[in-house]
């Protein structure tokens, strides 16, 4: 997927290298259909293939006189850029005319981080678990692979630059075996930030550099008897052995495929299709190679085409969905190779191609980075949308995630005014539950305070209240220490919520006739079995937020009975959504 050369030193193509990245592409793309549980390791060959692959290149060019950092990384934005400016238009252009407000808001920021390499950025800031459900939505979500594969260019030719000025040689190995070793026990060391090591490029050199360790052994300037190769490998083992660090099963499972990586690019099995004696396995293996060769595109589109058909089409794929996703991730993901791929580099050997490239993607940036600004500064919202209470002449009010942050500045103290007190214990759904409270006009009788952390202030606040609602979509058990205090109180666990991630598609079928306003959907089998495990442990003390929404078939509603979404997000509330249950669990007996 990078887009360095993966060509031997007679200038024929590496067949094994080729492989090697048509089945990472592969892993890459199930895992994001929904069929491949690891396929997401399939980024972190690519991460150790560019290492390998960026090494042997700058070193190969400072030793013959002919590499220039600025010219670099010019090849290299060259090579990245033009895809990521169709692959921005498109998305925004069908975002516009398909989206409701939030993912059209979150796809703007996206689509003006991609072209400008930032969207690992933005996708740590914005949306810091990668694994939550409502990326699946996002068809620019996977850019920040290449933002993150910019960045190392970035950095890794001035660190070899440096090897390059400290007498090349034996001094690459110092350069990289450091930022190898720091970059991994960074990984390595425990923290509470752990977007921050899946996206961001400290966390993600030790790959690249193990990629670059590989070069450096096939470059014959690394051999396993050297004593500082040993002596790499026993800090290694020390990290390892003494670091306070969490090696988690994804942790481990990333490390086997650095690892792994590694080992195959070292080993001497290089081929060529006359070396595959079974002619029947020639037109498969060649297939699987010339997705390598073509891996960038494939990579771009397929997140693409995925989340749009979700948001679209259908999102509970069976069969029939994945046979369509992957042919026109292979059709589309061709085309993109063969015009644009290969074809600029038929405009780029042409005397005013470079500059015309340079001026129209200039352009195409700008477009790009104004209309993701205005709708940005819109919250998304460009056209009305009743169902959500959100209408372009009153864009300013309060939209619906804000609704929810609102009850943030609630987390104080409770005012001695001779009212009784409630606290609210929990995250974002403990918001969505003072909305609620809101709704029933409880605030307006009875003083309330929300808080989040299991601390000495949850301790405080749990003495001086009266009622307490434990209200949150992590794991309970945060709050177990606090249990038995909070239940000398009135307490309640109000239950988890989850409205599926389907509002787009559910939108869309009712503007073009598919579909009405009583849709509904069926909760996963594991979620419903959670909630009736919550209700047996924790009796009448339990609230039960499904039930209200649910249907005599055993669905649940979309809608409100005046055609409201009662989520703007899949998992939050909106202000309908909040009045609605208010309503409906008759909130004000809790409090008899």
């Amino acid at each position: 997927m990078n887009n360095n050369s993966t060509s031997n030193t007679n200038g024929s193509r590496s067949l094994s290298l080729d492989l090697l990245k048509g089945v990472a592409i592969i892993a890459v793309v199930l895992y994001h259909i929904g069929i491949c549980k690891y396929g997401y390791l399939g980024v972190d060959v690519f991460l150790v293939i560019a290492g390998y692959l960026t090494t042997k290149s700058i070193i190969r060019q400072q030793d013959n006189g002919s590499f220039g950092y600025f010219c670099f990384l010019n090849k290299r934005v060259f090579r990245l850029l033009p895809l990521l400016l169709i692959v921005s238009v498109l998305s925004l252009v069908l975002g516009y005319v398909l989206m409701l407000p939030m993912a059209l808001k979150n796809t703007a920021e996206s689509a003006a981080a991609t072209p400008l390499f930032l969207n690992n950025v933005v996708q740590y800031i914005t949306s810091a678990d990668y694994w939550d459900g409502s990326n699946d939505y996002k068809p620019l979500m996977h850019t920040w692979y290449v933002a993150l594969l910019m960045q190392f260019y970035v950095v890794y030719a001035l660190l070899l630059l440096l090897g390059k000025k400290l007498g090349g040689g034996k001094k690459y190995i110092y350069v990289i075996g450091f930022m190898f070793m720091a970059s991994l026990l960074y990984y390595l060391i425990q923290t509470n930030d752990a977007s921050a090591k899946f996206y961001l490029l400290p966390a993600r050199l030790f790959e690249f550099a193990a990629g670059g360790g590989v070069a450096l052994y096939a470059m014959g300037m690394l051999r396993v008897k050297d004593r500082l190769t040993v002596y790499l490998l026993l800090l290694l083992l020390v990290a390892l052995l003494f670091v306070n660090g969490s090696l988690e099963s994804g942790q481990v499972k990333l490390l086997i495929s650095t690892i792994f990586s590694c080992a195959l690019l070292a080993l001497p099995w290089e081929m060529s299709s006359n070396d595959i004696k079974w002619k029947p396995l020639r037109m498969p293996v060649g297939a699987l190679a010339y997705l390598g060769v073509a891996s960038y595109s494939f990579y771009l589109w397929h997140q693409v085409i995925i989340a749009f058909y979700r948001y679209v089409i259908n999102d509970d794929f069976a069969v029939p969905d994945y046979l369509i996703i992957f042919a026109l991730c292979i059709i589309i993901g061709w085309l993109s190779y063969r015009y644009v791929e290969r074809g600029l580099d038929d405009i780029t050997r042409l005397k005013w191609g470079k500059v015309a490239f340079n001026i129209v993607s200039v352009i195409v940036l700008i477009v790009i980075v104004g209309c993701s600004y205005k709708w940005y500064k819109q919250n998304g919202l460009v056209r009305d949308i009743p169902e959500l209470e959100l209408y372009v002449a009153t864009s300013g009010d309060i939209e619906s995630q804000d609704y929810n942050q609102r009850n943030e500045s609630m987390d104080v103290d409770f005012p001695e005014n001779g009212k009784q007190n409630i606290l609210v214990v929990g995250d974002s759904f403990a918001r969505d539950w003072i909305n609620i409270l809101r709704e029933a006009g409880i605030d307006s009788t009875m003083n309330i305070s929300i808080h989040r952390d299991a601390d000495a202030v949850l301790n405080d606040r749990i003495t001086k209240a009266d009622y307490v609602f434990v209200a949150n979509c992590s794991p309970f058990d945060i709050y177990y220490p606090y249990l038995k205090r909070m239940m000398e109180k009135r307490f309640y666990r109000v239950g988890r919520k989850n409205y599926t991630y389907r509002n787009g598609i559910v939108y869309n079928n009712i503007r073009y006739g598919k579909g009405n306003y009583s849709q509904s959907f069926l909760l996963p089998v594991s979620e419903e079995k959670e909630m009736q495990e919550e209700k047996v442990v924790f009796g009448e003390k339990y609230i039960d937020m499904m039930s209200p929404i649910r249907q005599n078939n055993g669905k649940y509603a979309f809608f409100t009975p005046d055609k409201h979404f009662y989520s703007h997000d899949g998992i939050h509330l909106t202000h309908a959504g909040a009045k609605e249950y208010a309503r409906r669990l008759n909130v004000k007996k809790y409090f008899r």
